[in-house]
């Protein structure tokens, strides 16, 4: 399968936002790690840079099967280290 990966940069925020954006879904479609997909993007777009606490949070969502399961043990864990 090949994606396009294309954004508009016109400013920080906003391909900060596309990659979060473009991660989840392609995590999501490929059954893929954060990492894995951010390597892929970052081949595309070098500029991909999304924050660590938002793959701390990609990282739980995949543990969760790709839900948001608040009684899983992966999002007591990532809400415990956000609050550090």
């Amino acid at each position: 399968m090949n994606i396009i990966v294309s954004y508009p940069s016109q400013c920080i925020t906003t391909h900060h936002n596309a990659s979060q954006v473009l991660l989840a879904y392609l995590m999501k479609l490929r059954n893929a790690s954060a990492d894995d997909m951010l390597h892929v993007v970052q081949g595309k777009r070098a500029c991909a840079d999304p924050n660590p606490g938002f793959m701390l949070q990609l990282d739980a969502w995949q543990h969760m099967g790709f839900t948001c399961d608040r009684q899983h043990a992966a999002y007591g864990q990532t809400v415990r280290m956000m609050e550090v």
